[in-house]
C-alpha cells in the first residue's frame, strides 16, 4: 500500500549540523526523501535541481538569510509553487513571523518543534501543494480542451465581463490571448458586426438562443447559453461562435441543384406536353387529307359525277395525296421539329389559292355532314412569302 509520504521530497536547509541531521532522520523514518543544504545559495540550487515538494528553511543562514532565500524561491518560475516552512529559534522577535510570511513563506515553526508537529505540518503543506497542483493540472487540461475546440467560446460573468475564453475567441476578437475582465458583449458584438444591444437582448432571454449573421464573406452562428448554479441563480453566460460559411455554401449549392432539377423537370414536362400536342395535331393532319380522298373516291365509285366533276375529284385526290406524302416526310423529320429546327419551303404564294385549296380538301367531309362552306375571298391581295403547304395546314 502506498503511503501519503511516498515519492515526496523534502529540502532541509539549515547551517547547524545537529539540527539538520535530526530533522533529516525524522523525515526519512517517516518515509520522506530528503535532500540537504547548508547555505542559502545551496538551498536555491537544490530547490531547482531536486524540485522538492516542501522546503524546510532555517531563517538564519550564513550567506543569505532565509527570508531572502524564500523571496527568491517564490520569484523563480520553477520553484514559485513549492511550499516553504520557515524554522527559527524561540528567541527571535514575533515580527519575524510576519516578515517570513510577507516573504512568501507558507508556514512558520519555532524551535524546538515537536516531532509529531513537524511531520503533521510537513504533511499538511504537502497535501495542500498536491491539491493545488491537481487544480492547476485540471485547469491546464481544461484550457487545452477549451483551446482545442474549433469554435470560438467565451464564458461571461453576470455583468458580461469575460471570465474565460479559448484561443479561437481571441483570434476572432483580433486581440491577444488575454481578454479576461473585459466587456465580452462589446468584444463579441464588434467581432460579429452587430449592435451590442442586440447581444445583450439575447443574453437577457434566460434561455438558449441561436442566431446567424453574415460577416463580410463569412457566415457566423452565435449560440448563447445561460449558466446557473444548483439553486438556479445566474452564474454567467456562455457564448459560442461557429463559422458556418461552408454549411451555408453547401446549403446554397443544394438549393441551386434543387432549382435546376425543378427547372429540368418542368422542361421535360413541357417537352412531353409539346410532343402530345404535336401528335394530336399530326393525327388531325393525317386524317384530314385521307377524309377528303375517301369522300371523292366514294363519289367516283358511285359514278354520278360528270366529266368536269370527275376531273375536279381527281385533282383533289392528287393534291391531298401530295399533302399526305409531305406529312409523312415531316414525320421522318420529327426530331428536328421537336428541337425547333423545322425546315420551311419559303417561296411566293397566293393566299387565295392556298385558302381555296384548303377548303376543297374538307368540302366533301363537310357535305357528308350537311355542312355548307361558303368561301368569300378578296381578289388581288397580292403575293406573300411563306410555305404554301404549312399555310394550308393552318387553314
Amino acid at each position: 500500500m502506498t503511503s501519503a509520504t511516498d515519492h515526496l521530497r523534502i529540502l532541509n536547509a539549515d547551517d547547524y549540523g545537529p539540527s539538520r541531521y535530526a530533522r533529516t532522520k525524522l523525515l526519512q523514518q517517516a518515509g520522506f526523501a530528503v535532500v540537504e543544504a547548508q547555505t542559502g545559495a545551496e538551498a536555491l540550487q537544490q530547490a531547482i535541481a531536486a524540485r522538492p515538494h516542501v522546503v524546510l528553511l532555517d531563517v538564519k543562514l550564513p550567506d543569505i538569510d532565509g527570508y531572502e532565500v524564500c523571496r527568491r524561491l517564490k520569484a523563480h518560475p520553477v520553484t514559485a509553487a513549492i511550499p516553504v516552512l520557515h524554522i527559527s529559534a524561540a528567541h527571535r522577535a514575533a515580527g519575524d513571523h510576519a516578515r517570513g510570511l510577507d516573504a512568501g513563506a507558507d508556514g512558520f515553526l519555532v524551535e524546538p518543534v515537536a516531532p509529531e508537529v513537524l511531520l503533521a505540518t510537513v504533511r499538511s503543506v504537502a497535501r495542500t501543494r498536491r491539491a493545488e497542483e491537481a487544480v492547476r493540472s485540471a485547469a491546464r487540461q481544461w484550457q487545452l480542451t477549451f483551446d482545442a475546440i474549433t469554435d470560438a467560446a467565451c464564458l461571461l460573468d453576470p455583468e458580461g465581463r469575460i471570465m474565460r475564453h479559448n484561443a479561437v475567441f481571441a483570434t476572432l476578437a483580433g486581440a491577444g490571448q488575454v481578454l479576461a475582465g473585459r466587456d465580452g458583449v462589446e468584444i463579441a458584438a464588434e467581432a460579429l458586426r452587430r449592435p451590442p444591444a442586440e447581444l445583450r437582448t439575447l443574453l437577457s432571454l434566460d434561455r438558449r438562443a441561436v442566431r446567424e449573421f453574415p460577416v463580410g464573406s463569412r457566415w457566423l452562428q452565435l449560440v448563447t447559453e445561460t449558466v446557473k448554479d444548483e439553486a438556479g441563480r445566474l452564474e454567467g453566460n456562455l457564448l459560442i461562435v461557429t463559422d458556418i460559411s461552408e454549411r451555408k455554401r453547401v446549403d446554397s449549392m443544394k438549393a441551386e441543384l434543387l432549382r435546376m432539377e425543378q427547372q429540368a423537370r418542368q422542361g421535360a414536362e413541357a417537352s412531353n406536353r409539346a410532343k402530345d400536342e404535336f401528335l394530336a395535331v399530326l393525327s388531325h393532319e393525317l386524317r384530314t387529307p385521307l377524309t377528303a380522298m375517301l369522300g371523292w373516291i366514294r363519289m367516283l365509285a358511285v359514278g354520278h359525277l360528270d366529266a368536269e366533276a370527275t376531273a375536279h375529284a381527281i385533282e383533289v385526290i392528287e393534291r391531298n395525296t401530295r399533302l399526305q406524302a409531305q406529312i409523312v416526310e415531316d414525320l421522318l423529320d420529327v426530331s428536328r421539329i421537336i428541337s425547333g429546327k423545322m425546315t420551311l419551303d419559303v417561296h411566293d404564294v397566293v393566299p387565295e389559292v392556298v385558302l381555296r385549296t384548303a377548303v376543297d380538301g374538307v368540302r366533301t367531309a363537310a357535305a357528308a355532314k350537311r355542312i355548307v362552306i361558303d368561301l368569300d375571298v378578296a381578289v388581288g391581295v397580292g403575293l406573300v412569302r411563306g410555305d404554301g403547304g404549312r399555310l394550308q395546314q393552318v387553314f
